[in-house]
């Protein structure tokens, strides 16, 4: 009874909707019946009430704990219905709506979780995929460029570029207002064009038809040392000259004291480095220097300046005066006064047949100069360590060290010029250094900065300096009063400097070395197959061929023979260099000396191209239709 009683109570504040819930969950209803109205519901449920309380005034009694239990389970069921319907029908159906699309939404963002990790899953396996496709891209990259390398050292026009789009334009210009260096002009016949070279890359340079080239001339004066397209160099000259391009070298900048300090940590036993802007230049300030030397220290006294045959020296009035090839200085004369010439040493060329100990004889002729001179007046002797466009020509044994002794014992500057063979084209980073000499002045050019600046330099030992600046009570004359306008551009010290870190790091010095032993062997099997070549000589990459009619006489070949031969290497992609209007009769070798970065492969093509060329040569030699 009581629990009916409360029932009504909780009838009584049930919605219908809630009591149609508890209507279904009674035991024996029809759930599928047809729905009635609200006024119906609560009838049929007071009806039911009612039916209740008279079975429970007929039923036996049942012991209390048994009426608790039944009526906990129907309070719980009420009490179910009650917590999960809303007080209002609306309310119920926002509530409803609003389940649904919180679901639909949970279902969406589930399923864009799903997308998401199918995604991720699918990029990682994609990603692993693509790494394993770049490693096969890599080898076969790689194995692509193996195959390029070998095709290009024996088929160099597979680097072929389209014709420049300037070509006639430039050549049109050229022809009408540019004078070449060494080139006859007036040979060349109406259509007839100088090579115009637009390109270069390593060792390679490329013509404004696309035609590339091997360069084993070196810019062909063996200047490029490291090579063509460095950015690390044209990088350094840029940023140098846009914070500063120039300032007369009677102030200080800092690319000057900076190469100037690693230079010198290269030369032991030398001191300082006076900057200009080529080869002549700096040998002019050498000759400056013994010649002010004189006035200070001597009072005018060993103001000659001895120099030897087949050497070089420059271009200028007075470096063509310290030169010893003839036909470089036919024509220019008078030379400046002062300037001895000494017997050459180039063993292949002896001037005393048969003599054991070559090198000391021809070391001894210079002491045999200075004495018949006057050792009072000769004041220096200027030599390149290793003669190179006189025949490339390095000192025979024994030579260097007895001209130390002449020089030291006679009281003569010993003047070094390193114009061609410094900054590691010999194998070391200067050419003397084979020889275990210690020169008092030093000179170079075209290595220093690779040809990527005009930059030269005339480096002395502090004694030198000592002997210009150290004037008695402060003379206003007692220092060296030289001026070189664009030696005091800072772009050269910087570009130079930039070089000769590239030397240093990527050990060309070494490779230098390395190659020209390899390059020795390889033109000294080419002996072997031709009669034409009589002697191979050099150093590192800078070595020479000399070619005569007859290796017993060894009568030279003539200068047009050479000419021949240089142009069929050209025809192959190779550019060689020669002995060009030097001498009289000795114009009769060829150079090999390609940039500093060249390897085997490089080295075979050289050789290659130049086998090639000498055995076309004598074919037409047998012929008779050349000689």
């Amino acid at each position: 009874g009581t629990g009916i009683a409360m029932l009504n109570g909780l009838l009584r504040r049930t919605s219908p909707l809630t009591l149609r819930r508890y209507k279904s969950s009674v035991p024996g209803e029809d759930v599928s019946a047809p729905r009635v109205n609200n006024d119906t519901q609560w009838r049929m449920l007071r009806r039911k009430l009612r039916n209740l309380h008279e079975q429970e005034t007929h039923r036996p009694a049942q012991p209390a704990a048994a009426e608790l239990k039944g009526f906990s389970r129907v309070r719980h069921r009420l009490r179910e219905a009650l917590r999960e319907s809303p007080q209002d029908p609306q309310e119920e159906d926002a509530r409803t709506h609003q389940d649904g699309k919180k679901k639909e939404e949970e279902k969406l963002i589930a399923s864009a979780i799903n997308a998401i990790e199918r995604e991720k899953n699918e990029i990682s396996l994609e990603k692993a995929r693509l790494q394993t496709d770049l490693e096969e891209m890599r080898k076969t990259a790689a194995g692509m460029q193996q195959q390029l390398n070998a095709l290009t050292a024996k088929e160099p026009h597979v680097m072929r570029k389209p014709q420049h789009k300037l070509k006639f334009q430039v050549l049109a210009m050229d022809k009408n207002h540019v004078w070449h260096q060494m080139l006859n002009h007036h040979a060349m016949g109406a259509n007839q064009n100088p090579l115009l070279i637009v390109e270069g890359k390593g060792n390679r340079v490329w013509d404004a038809n696309g035609k590339v080239y091997l360069d084993a001339a070196s810019g062909g004066t063996w200047t490029v040392n490291v090579g063509y397209g460095r950015t690390e160099i044209a990088d350094a000259l840029r940023d140098q000259v846009v914070t500063l391009n120039y300032f007369s070298l009677s102030a200080a900048n800092i690319p000057a004291a900076r190469f100037a300090e690693r230079l010198i940590s290269k030369m032991p036993g030398l001191s300082r480095v006076y900057y200009s802007s080529s080869g002549s230049e700096a040998n002019e300030k050498a000759f400056k220097m013994v010649r002010q030397i004189s006035e200070q220290k001597y009072g005018g006294k060993k103001k000659r300046i001895l120099y030897r045959e087949r050497d070089y020296h420059g271009t200028t009035i007075t470096a063509l005066s310290a030169s010893g090839q003839e036909e470089r200085k036919d024509g220019y004369g008078p030379f400046t006064p002062g300037f001895v010439a000494v017997p050459h040493c180039c063993h292949y060329r002896s001037q005393w047949p048969g003599e054991p100990n070559y090198g000391v004889r021809a070391a001894n002729e210079i002491e045999r100069v200075i004495l018949q001179e006057g050792p009072d007046e000769c004041g220096a002797l200027i030599l390149e360590a290793i003669t190179s466009g006189g025949g490339c020509v390095p000192p025979p044994e024994g030579y260097m060290e007895r001209v130390q002794e002449i020089c030291t014992k006679y009281n003569i500057l010993l003047i070094i010029d390193e114009v061609v063979m410094g900054l590691g084209r010999s194998g070391l980073w200067f050419s003397y250094q084979h020889y275990g000499i210690q020169p008092d002045i030093v000179t170079m050019a075209k290595g220093v900065a690779s040809g990527y600046a005009a930059v030269s330099c005339t480096v002395t030992t502090q004694a030198v300096f000592d002997d210009l600046e150290g004037g008695e009570g402060g003379a206003h004359k007692n220092y060296f009063r030289d001026v070189s306008t664009f030696g005091a551009c800072t772009g050269g010290p910087a570009a130079a400097l930039a070089n000769l870190e590239i030397i240093e790091n990527e050990k060309l010095v070494t490779n230098s070395r390395n190659m020209g032993v390899y390059l020795e062997t390889k033109l000294k099997d080419l002996q072997e197959k031709y009669l034409l070549i009589g002697d191979v000589r050099g150093r590192g990459l800078f070595q020479g061929l000399e070619l005569v009619k007859d290796r017993q006489t060894k009568e030279p070949v003539k200068e047009s023979l050479l000419a021949a031969i240089a142009a069929d290497c050209m025809e192959q992609g190779v550019i060689l260099s020669r002995t060009n209007r030097c001498f009289d009769t000795f114009n009769n070798n060829i150079y090999i000396a390609p940039p500093l970065v060249s390897n085997k492969e490089d080295i075979d093509l050289i050789v290659s191209s130049i086998d090639n060329a000498l055995g076309r040569v004598m074919v037409r030699i047998s012929a008779g239709r050349t000689s």
